[in-house]
């Protein structure tokens, strides 16, 4: 994403330090210009505080942003923002069915679609 010209950020339930060191652990923290965890902010997914903390971390406006998740309370977030949203089915709790019903803007099955999605989700 951060190679296609996208500033990207982590939004978690998960405190920030935790977030921090398994993205690390995995070669990712690099990837990303801010992680949100859940001490960042007073509300919590679906509320869209979360996500509207970040946006503001990041210096960009809410509409300008696309959010990505595998659950349906990430979806159901970024609704809530008045964001565009990508569904993802790799999750480990959450299928395609459910996250449907959230009506994503895209829902993928792979990373590699992603580039796409987000640029698709963007415009649409």
């Amino acid at each position: 994403m951060k190679n296609a010209g996208f500033t990207v950020g982590v939004v978690t339930s998960k405190r920030a330090v935790l977030a921090t060191k398994s993205l690390k652990a995995h070669g990712l923290f690099d990837a990303f210009a801010c992680v949100n965890g859940a001490e960042d902010s007073t509300a919590h997914k679906p509320d869209p505080d979360p996500l509207l903390t970040a946006a503001k971390k990041l210096g960009v406006s809410p509409d300008r942003c696309v959010y990505v998740g595998d659950s349906p309370y990430d979806l159901q977030a970024a609704h809530a923002a008045n964001m565009p949203c990508v569904g993802v089915t790799w999750g480990k709790f959450f299928g395609r069915d459910i996250l449907l019903e959230q009506m994503p803007s895209v829902l993928i099955a792979s990373p590699e679609e992603l580039v796409g999605a987000v640029e698709f989700a963007a415009i649409h």
